[in-house]
């Protein structure tokens, strides 16, 4: 199903030609009709950095093109363009690849009869030497021909040739086959030649989609590529458009070693790149506000919405997962995400949605440790409302124990997990709740107060009792609260000779946040109503003064 959608999204497209791709061309010679050389010009486009090759489509062998000489016609390197020795090339084997791309030109001129094409052979049979090749070339660039004015590899004839020839040539395609994408009975592809680029943690030179190479995967008899047939045409439409929407970044996500695809399947100014990879708050008040002003959800239409997540394994490309929705449905389902999202550091402060990728790097150190799975899981649930699942939820908790502490983006993704399990949590969690009476989420905001008194008795500790004891406060809070309270009472007592007000309202803070019982261990989802309770208690501590609830003595 994913090849059918990527051949249909092709079709509006403006792909290269069969066997042509999108390449660096450097260098130009330019000819006349008589093949007379009028130059060798530079197209290179600096970008600020150093030079790089004009993207141009031209002839190319994909993946096929590797320790063995293989031309390409009318646009290749200088080994093979002009037999120029690179500085990691063999003066004998550049000889070789010179002979086999003049014999190429020479098969081409003969079989087209193109007065431009001849010119390119008479140039290599009468005025080769005569061509002055720039101080600055190097023999690994891409060089093609121009004649007249008209780019060779443009011609349609020329285009039509290498299709043909580099298909016979290099066994591209095999006995006829029903094309699995199409349904025609074609020609099956042997190897499917357009290499998948732009995933981090794969090869540079590209990865492939459909690879067989083992006797594990072969199955009735049949070898490479035609265990899933597919004519040529498909074949490389599915893999071109695949290519062109992790080019596109309207089209893709990249976050840590995964990219996220998704598209449509007519034009559509719908695209939820922004919403996941920066989101603007004003866009997403816009999507609450269309989606809560819609109409009554209708019978589920056929998919127009298409999303891929991809990763690399060395040389192939790892398919995470693939879905299928309408575009109304992932508009709700994202609307729904960024609701699960909403957490206030305080009670006057407004929401701010984070994107995917802070959300999916919060437990982790660095973001070389995400694994790809973290940030699929978390954009298959944006998409399509499904709950996320309790590995995330220990990976954040396990990652507050490490810090001793709770940072944003954690209780924000705390916040996310909890609301997509238990949909009756997602208002309660906004912000601090002083009638939530669970006793996980009053034992954080307890944690919070007593740190906080301690604070403002003896002022900046060098470590504070969260340092010491979140981790066995959040996991086992009958074992260490006892010890808390009676260590808190000296603080309560120092703080009321110097700012009675102040003293009074932290106590009464402490009381409120007492929970009725103290458990003996706390389950997954308890520790992290634990970790939002002290995230809850501890932001409102730190709110603008203006905002605070201030007993009459507190400035005394």
């Amino acid at each position: 199903m994913l090849l059918q959608r990527l051949v249909e999204y092709s079709q509006r497209l403006a792909l290269p030609p069969s066997l042509y791709a999108l390449v660096q061309i450097h260098r130009l010679i330019d000819l006349d009709l008589q093949g007379m050389p009028q130059g060798m010009i530079d197209i290179r486009v600096d970008d600020g950095k150093r030079k790089r090759g004009r993207i141009y489509p031209a002839p190319s062998l994909g993946n096929l093109r590797t320790s063995k000489i293989a031309p390409v016609l009318l646009c290749d390197n200088g080994g093979y363009v002009l037999g120029k020795v690179a500085a990691d090339k063999k003066a004998e084997r550049v000889h070789s690849q010179h002979e086999a791309f003049k014999q190429l030109v020479r098969e081409c001129a003969t079989q087209l009869n193109l007065p431009e094409v001849q010119a390119v052979a008479r140039f290599y049979e009468h005025h080769f030497k005569k061509l002055q090749v720039p101080d600055d070339y190097d023999a690994s660039e891409t060089i093609t021909f121009r004649v007249n004015g008209q780019w060779l590899i443009d011609l349609p004839a020329v285009q039509q040739f290498w299709a043909e020839y580099a298909a016979r040539a290099h066994e591209i395609t095999g006995e006829p086959a029903e094309c699995m994408v199409c349904g025609v009975v074609k020609p099956a592809t042997r190897i499917h030649l357009v290499p998948t680029k732009g995933i981090p943690g794969g090869q540079s030179s590209g990865m492939a989609l459909i690879s067989v190479n083992s006797d594990a995967f072969e199955s009735y008899g049949l070898k490479s590529g035609f265990v899933a047939p597919l004519c040529l045409d498909c074949s490389e439409r599915a893999l071109k458009a695949l290519d062109t929407l992790i080019r596109d970044e309207n089209t893709h996500l990249t976050l840590g070693n995964l990219v996220y695809c998704f598209w449509t399947r007519e034009e559509s100014q719908f695209s939820p790149t922004r919403l996941l990879d920066n989101p603007d708050p004003q866009e997403v008040k816009r999507l609450l506000k269309s989606v809560q002003a819609g109409k009554p959800r209708a019978a589920l239409s056929e998919p127009d919405f298409y999303a891929v997540a991809l990763s690399a394994n060395s040389a192939r490309v790892v398919v995470r997962s693939y879905l299928e929705l309408t575009v109304p449905e992932v508009q709700r389902n994202l609307a729904q995400w960024f609701e699960w999202q909403r957490l206030k550091r305080t009670s006057s402060d407004d929401d701010t949605p984070l994107s995917v990728f802070r959300l999916a790097v919060s437990p982790y150190r660095k973001a070389e440790e995400m694994p790809p799975y973290v940030p699929e899981i978390l954009i298959r649930s944006a998409f399509t409302g499904v709950p996320l699942p309790d590995s995330l939820l220990q990976s954040a908790i396990q990652a507050n124990r490490r810090a001793q502490a709770v940072s944003y983006e954690r209780a924000k993704l705390i916040k996310t997990i909890l609301a997509s399990q238990n949909p009756s949590l997602k208002e309660v969690l906004i912000m601090l709740n002083r009638e939530l009476t669970d006793p996980a989420y009053k034992c954080g905001r307890l944690l919070a107060v007593i740190e906080r008194i301690q604070g403002v008795a003896i002022g900046n500790p060098n470590a504070t009792l969260t340092d010491k004891y979140y981790g066995s406060a959040s996991t086992a809070p009958a074992s260490v609260f006892g010890v808390l309270l009676r260590m808190t009472q000296p603080h309560l007592s120092k703080l009321r000779k110097h700012s009675e007000g102040l003293a009074i309202r932290l106590e009464r803070e402490l009381h409120e946040a007492m929970p009725d019982r103290f458990p003996t261990t706390l389950s997954l989802k308890e520790q992290g109503l634990f970790a939002l309770g002290y995230y809850h208690q501890r932001s409102e501590f730190f709110k603008p003064k203006a905002n605070q609830e201030v007993t009459p003595d507190e400035n005394a």
